[in-house]
């Protein structure tokens, strides 16, 4: 069971870092996350995902001169809660797996 878990924790760790860095460059380089959840709100548009926070602001002026703002920080919880899920998702593959396995025999 140990080992079952440790292949289902570097899965999970592997796809979500990898989903990580896509955001990461994503949104530092053209200011989206792809595989992100987007809030909106009056002046702001914020993006969660796998790790990354990003916040576009939009100022609401008169002469409309004000330009976008971005502001991208990590976010724990969204790591976290998509690696957990993997993790069991994972787990119970490879426990399904076996349980075929030990059929077949």
């Amino acid at each position: 069971m140990k080992k079952k878990l440790l292949i289902a924790g570097i899965v999970s760790f592997g796809i979500n870092s990898l989903f990580f860095l896509i955001n990461l460059i994503s949104a530092n380089i053209f200011h989206v996350l792809p595989l992100g959840r987007s809030l909106v709100g009056g002046e702001c548009i914020e993006y969660i995902g796998f790790g990354v926070y990003l916040l576009k602001l939009f100022p609401m002026t008169y002469d409309g001169g004000a330009s976008v703002s971005y502001s991208v920080s990590l976010h724990l919880m969204s790591y976290l809660i998509p690696f957990f899920i993997l993790l069991i998702i994972v787990l119970l593959i490879e426990i399904g797996i076996d349980k075929l396995k030990s059929i077949k025999k």
